[in-house]
């Protein structure tokens, strides 16, 4: 990287924080000042100047990121099947969709179903970041990149990593724990594969034990998610990073449960600095600064001085190991949930991209319904101290027992009572005809139903078919919901 001088801008709970860095091309990055609040005022002309250098960095919960595979499409063709499945996974939108994608690196492409190729989205609210964007535009500053946090820090891991030795850990998990942002990013050499948020400390310090147990609960059920993925992902590494308060303890506290390297990850440590902040608690905004934009496959930035480019469409090729490979993504259903194609009539036909964008708007508004409980039921537990409930077990006993085409979306244990525990089940089954994916679904529940953890058999509280294409292009699945309850005494 040749010496400049890089800037990013970040906004949370409508209150501005900005830095200003500096690289000399040899490794050597030099925080010059960081500021927030009405501090920022003072550096707005340099802001300003900083163009192509400048970043805006967007919260967590700002950007998803979605997983999908795709025919080997291009210009026009590529592009509607992008606007296919945004609505697909987000509905229609008030002022749409700023989406960006790009081709996701594998060893054999022709890996998934029908030789489609591996994507990955990135998706924002537009009409909420034209309100970001215009608050830019009033200080005349232009921020030519646009990324969530989870994506600026985990590629400063993954730069970092690749002037390692190979041999090293090639997948990991990266858990940040700031004041304003706490995420968990899962990534590899090809770019992160999801990203989520992490609970807040809802006894506010004062149960600092049983917060570090939930986190850990949520670190292994990111990992057990991700393996269900398409993919197929194993984390090989967690990588800690934020206020040492915190990490300290959760580090020691993940030794004690993985068997896989466990890491306190210091990048404050990269920066020259003589100012008087903790830089932990900047480290999204700086790294945000050091995202050079000729290297980042995705990038949520679009001109804004002409009509009809308010799509942030770019597909950038994947380029060498050395090369910043960023996306990341939500966790729950219509996040993870990794799409399986799209219809040859949606690129061919207008007609039938409009019927096939109504049934995905009617499809995207019943998974929400089904989203929006998963998060609620999870919220009671954690207000009733659900960290502390054994899930590892629970985990590790449904694992075993997932058939091959059988992928799950949540996975909830509840404490009813004293000693009495419940399982919630969501997922779904996939089957190149509806009678295999049925098939797959009655082979779950049959294998279930001999654990030793499961109290007898339950109907689903939600199940749907949703047939594939007689050109075999969708594939046909069953998404379901499953509560059992766990016998007692056997956690």
């Amino acid at each position: 990287m040749a010496a400049r001088n890089a800037y990013s801008i970040a906004f949370r709970n409508d209150k501005p924080m900005a830095a200003k860095l500096s690289t000399d091309g040899k490794g050597s990055t030099k925080v010059h000042w960081l500021a927030e609040d009405t501090l920022v005022e003072q550096h707005l002309s340099e802001l300003a100047k900083g163009g192509k250098h400048c970043a805006l960095v967007l919260s967590p919960d700002e950007a998803n990121l979605v997983q999908t595979r795709l025919p080997a499409l291009k210009g026009k063709e590529l592009e509607a099947a992008i606007n296919g499945i945004a609505l697909r996974q987000k509905g229609a939108g008030e002022a749409g969709w700023a989406r960006s994608f790009m081709l996701r690196k594998v060893d054999k492409p022709s890996d998934g179903p029908l030789g489609q190729l591996a994507y990955t989205l990135l998706l924002a609210d537009q009409a909420k970041l034209d309100l970001l964007r215009d608050a830019c535009d009033k200080q005349d500053v232009n921020p030519r990149v646009v990324v969530p946090s989870p994506i600026a820090l985990e590629a400063m891991l993954r730069a970092e990593h690749i002037q390692k030795p190979e041999g090293e850990w090639q997948s990991w998990s990266l858990v940040y724990l700031g004041e304003e942002d706490m995420f968990l990013v899962i990534g590899d050499m090809a770019g992160p594969l999801l990203y989520r948020g992490l609970p807040a400390d809802l006894s506010d310090g004062e149960d600092k034990e049983e917060y570090i147990k939930r986190l850990v609960m949520e670190i292994e059920r990111s990992s057990f998610f991700a393996k269900q993925s398409d993919q197929s992902f194993t984390v090989e590494s967690i990588h800690v990073c934020g206020d040492p308060n915190l990490v300290e303890p959760l580090v020691e506290e993940l030794k004690n449960k993985a068997s896989i390297p466990i890491a306190h990850w210091h990048p404050q440590d990269d920066f020259e600095y003589d100012g008087d902040a903790e830089l932990w608690r900047m480290l999204p905004l700086l790294a945000g600064a050091l995202i050079d934009s000729g290297v980042l496959p995705l990038n949520l930035y679009v001109k804004r001085d002409s009509e009809g480019t308010g799509n942030a469409l770019k597909a950038y090729g994947i380029a060498a190991a050395g090369a910043l490979l960023i996306f990341s993504a939500p966790l729950l259903l219509g996040g993870s949930l990794l799409t399986r194609g799209i219809q040859e009539s949606v690129i061919n036909r207008q007609s039938d991209q409009l019927e096939i964008a109504r049934d995905d708007a009617r499809e995207a508004a019943e998974l929400y319904l089904i989203e929006k409980s998963l998060v609620s039921r999870e919220e009671r537990i954690a207000l009733s101290g659900g960290g502390s409930i054994p899930l590892g077990d629970v985990i590790r006993d449904v694992a075993s027992r997932l058939p091959d085409h059988v992928r799950l979306v949540d996975l909830t244990l509840s404490q009813i009572r004293e000693g009495h525990y419940r399982l919630y089940l969501t997922g779904e089954a996939i089957g190149r005809s509806s009678e295999e994916a049925q098939a797959e679904y009655i082979r779950f529940r049959d294998s279930l139903s001999r654990s030793s953890l499961i109290a007898g058999d339950e109907d689903p509280s939600y199940m749907r078919l949703h047939p594939g294409s007689s050109q075999g292009v969708f594939e046909s699945k069953v998404s379901f919901s499953i509560e059992y309850s766990i016998k007692t005494g056997a956690i």
